[in-house]
C-alpha cells in the first residue's frame, strides 16, 4: 500500500504528465490544425484560422505535414461557396501549398491530392474553357494521376472522385461521361461510406437523362450512413442528393 506522502507524490507526477502532454499539443501547430479542421462546418472561419497558423508555423519550419493541411483547409474554402473570386484565389493557394508540400515530400498523397483539388477549384473561379486553353487540364490530370497511384482510396477515395468529376465537367468537347462513371464507381468499390460520391453519380446520370440510373445512384447514397471522419460532409451531401432525387422526373 502507498502512504499518504506516496499517493500525493503520485498525484503531482499524474498532473505534470497531464499539463505537459496538453502543452505539447498547443505548442504543435500541426495538432492544431486537425483540432480546428475536425471542427468545420459550411463556413470559411475555421479554414481561415487554419490558414493563419499555417502561415506562421511554415514560416518558422517548413513541413510537409504543415503545408498539405494548409492546402485542406484552402480547398474547403472554395468548396464551400460558388463565388468564382473566392475559388480563383484559394484555389490559387491550394494548388501552392500543394506543391509546396510535393517539394518536400514527393511521395506523399496529401501533397498531389490537394495540389489537384486546388487546380480543379481556381479552373472553376477563371472559367473552366481558359483553364483548358491555359494548359490547366493537364495539370489537374498531372497530380490527380500521381495521387491515385500513391493511394487511391485517400480521403475515403478523394482521388478517384476528383478525377471522376473532372471527366463529367470538362466542356462537352472534351467531357467523358463514361471514364468519370468509372471513376466514381471505383470510388465507391474504396470508400461504399462516402455520400458525396453517390450525389457525384447521380448527377452525371441526370445530366445524361439516365433517369433510372440515376434514381438508383441516389437510393445507394441515401441509404449509407455516412463516414465518420468526414461527417459534416457525408450530412450536406445527403441533403444534396435528397434534392436531386426529388427533383428527377417521376417513372
Amino acid at each position: 500500500m502507498f502512504s499518504r506522502k506516496q499517493w500525493a507524490l503520485l498525484l503531482v507526477a499524474l498532473l505534470a504528465v497531464c499539463c505537459w502532454n496538453g502543452q505539447a499539443k498547443a505548442d504543435d501547430p500541426v495538432a492544431q490544425m486537425d483540432a480546428l479542421y475536425a471542427q468545420r462546418g459550411g463556413t470559411d472561419a475555421i479554414p481561415k484560422q487554419i490558414l493563419e497558423l499555417a502561415e506562421k508555423a511554415f514560416a518558422a519550419t517548413p513541413k510537409y505535414d504543415i503545408a498539405w493541411r494548409a492546402a485542406r483547409a484552402a480547398f474547403w474554402i472554395c468548396d464551400r461557396t460558388e463565388s468564382k473570386e473566392v475559388k480563383k484565389m484559394y484555389g490559387k493557394q491550394a494548388w501552392d501549398w500543394g506543391q509546396k508540400a510535393i517539394e518536400l515530400n514527393p511521395n506523399g498523397v496529401e501533397g498531389h491530392f490537394f495540389a489537384c483539388c486546388g487546380v480543379g477549384e481556381y479552373s472553376k473561379g477563371v472559367g473552366i474553357g481558359k483553364a483548358v486553353k491555359d494548359g490547366l487540364a493537364k495539370k489537374f490530370e498531372t497530380y490527380g494521376n500521381r495521387a491515385i497511384a500513391l493511394n487511391p482510396a485517400y480521403d475515403d477515395a478523394g482521388p478517384l472522385r476528383a478525377m471522376g468529376l473532372y471527366y463529367q465537367k470538362l466542356p462537352f468537347f472534351l467531357r467523358n461521361a463514361d471514364k468519370a462513371e468509372d471513376y466514381f464507381r471505383r470510388a465507391i468499390a474504396a470508400a461504399p461510406c462516402m455520400i458525396r460520391t453517390y450525389y457525384y453519380l447521380a448527377d452525371l446520370y441526370r445530366e445524361d437523362k439516365k433517369w433510372d440510373k440515376a434514381r438508383a445512384a441516389a437510393d445507394a447514397g441515401l441509404a449509407q450512413s455516412g463516414c465518420p471522419e468526414n461527417a459534416w460532409e457525408c450530412a450536406y451531401f445527403k441533403e444534396q442528393l435528397t434534392k436531386l432525387q426529388a427533383a428527377l422526373p417521376a417513372k
